[in-house]
């Protein structure tokens, strides 16, 4: 599971402006993706994950 580190460390060998998009089956991946500002697409295969999934990013 990307840790929001490793998710840094590609936008900063990118660039912050380079396209990025985290396609994932979890709730923690699907958090450190907002957490970095990149969209996320999260996969949800039961009614628990997809409710972690579905919740709106922190503002």
């Amino acid at each position: 599971m990307p840790d929001p580190e490793r998710l840094r460390l590609a936008q900063s060998r990118f660039g912050r402006t380079a396209a990025f998009l985290l396609i994932t089956s979890t709730a923690a991946e699907v958090t450190a993706a907002r957490r970095r500002g990149i969209p996320v697409i999260g996969y949800a295969g039961s009614p628990r994950s997809n409710d972690a999934c579905a919740r709106p990013a922190a503002t």
